[in-house]
């Protein structure tokens, strides 16, 4: 009699055990359903060639996680897979339910028979992102990268420059004269830099960037006495430290000067300053270039219509990248767009021929020595521009500022002053390192 009942209160404990657990285990499966997924913020660009396939967080399956920062044509692999159900090769996912092959997870999931790893993972401990595994049911789409048709621009944590890469860099400038190079009648009349592209090249990595320097940006530059000496600094609008000479040599110097220091002091390697009469005829020798027109130009040019794409060719060419003040809306900005518009279909088409014939180079720079004042030869330019045909391009990028304004011998002018940590994180993804 004593057994039966021993073994009855034995069977309620074990009945009482199973339900409380079942209890458990739904209230777990509740919580973690309610648990916020992880969503990472857009990040806008400001590239039109896309800088890379920015969506495809995560996929039902994660397979393609493990090359999210790869950029270029093939944009299905997204930019994290971050788990996914299966994460068969989801580099960062945390668990993944059946964890084939678990390959950084720290918990190969529950069905561990079918990974390789079982619930050890190969490498579990170096999970990229593992972190951010719970968002592996909602990434559908992560087989499609969302801008990154084109993908060369990509800022991604792989072609950041580290402490120790090989950094060039070559400052182009365009100079808002319809004459040739230092041909002025007084000093200080050798004119603004509209135009202040600097070319960045990391040798480590073979990639290039170029950064576009908006010429309304507020930097300290050197004002030259008559013999081209700096006497003194003043923080005035950058594209004024041509002006202070003659446009020659000293002019396109201090330029070179005051884009190295407003960068915290990085190594300018070379520079290239041209008049806007260069324009055409550089313009011509590579052929003409296709351009799509987005603003209403027709005021400056009849055949600069809007909508339409139009082949650049002689003044044409010169109007659609310097007009500004009587079309659109006026604003340097809308000109600078234009301007990366003509310097992205320059660039292909430059690229195409030099795969066909290298000394076209050499035939620019011909066609441009009248216009242009420059420390580099033929030779050197040619080298930079096969290099840079080579490399991988990751695109134009800005400097990021706030838009206000400046008094100058009493009228008000439009000015840029540059947000100094977004700067600093600009100059440390270019040059690898930051001395201010």
């Amino acid at each position: 009699m004593n057994k039966k009942l021993l073994m009855t209160i034995v069977i309620l404990v074990l009945c009482c055990a199973v339900v409380a657990g079942g209890i458990a285990a739904v209230k777990a499966i509740k919580d973690r359903s309610n648990t916020p997924h992880e969503v990472s913020d857009p990040v806008e660009n400001t590239d039109p060639s896309g800088q890379q396939g920015q969506s495809g967080q995560s996929g039902q399956q994660g397979q393609q996680g493990q090359s999210g920062t790869q950029t270029g044509d093939n944009t299905q692999q997204g930019q994290s897979g971050q788990s996914g159900q299966q994460g068969q090769q989801g580099q960062s996912g945390q668990s993944g339910q059946q964890g084939q092959q678990g390959q950084s997870g720290t918990q190969t999931g529950d069905n561990t028979q079918q990974g390789q790893t079982g619930s050890e993972g190969q490498t579990g401990n170096e999970g990229q992102t593992g972190s951010e595994g719970q968002s592996g049911n909602e990434g559908q789409s992560g087989n499609e990268g969302q801008t990154g048709s084109e993908g060369q621009s990509g800022n991604t944590g792989s072609t950041d420059a580290e402490p120790g890469d090989k950094i060039t860099a070559y400052l182009l400038m365009g100079i808002d004269k319809s004459t040739q190079a230092g041909d002025v009648d007084y000093y200080y009349g050798g004119g603004q830099s509209d135009v202040m592209n600097l070319f960045v090249f990391n040798d480590t990595k073979k990639t290039f960037t170029q950064l576009q320097i908006d010429r309304d940006t507020m930097a300290d530059v050197d004002i030259l006495g008559v013999y081209g000496d700096p006497y003194r600094t003043e923080y005035t609008h950058l594209c004024l430290a041509y002006a202070m000479s003659t446009g020659t040599e000293k002019s396109a110097e201090n330029v070179v000067r005051a884009v190295s220091r407003l960068l915290g002091g990085v190594k300018i390697d070379g520079y290239a300053a041209m008049t806007y009469a260069g324009v055409a005829p550089v313009n011509d020798k590579l052929g003409g270039i296709k351009v799509y027109v987005e603003d209403d130009l027709t005021s400056v040019d009849p055949a600069l219509r809007q909508g339409q794409t139009v082949e650049l060719k002689g003044e044409t060419a010169t109007n659609f990248i310097r007009a500004r003040m009587s079309v659109g809306d006026g604003k340097n900005t809308s000109r600078m767009r234009r301007q990366r518009a003509y310097l992205s279909a320059f660039e292909k088409r430059l690229f195409e021929e030099i795969k066909v014939r290298s000394k076209i180079v050499d035939d620019l720079y011909n066609a441009a020595k009248p216009y242009m004042v420059t420390n580099m030869s033929s030779s050197q330019m040619t080298k930079i521009a096969i290099k840079a045909s080579q490399y991988a391009s990751l695109g134009i990028v800005n400097i990021e500022g706030e838009r206000g304004s400046m008094t100058h011998n009493g009228k008000l002018y439009t000015a840029l002053y540059p947000d100094k940590d977004a700067l600093r994180e600009l100059v440390k993804k270019l040059f690898g390192n930051v001395s201010f």
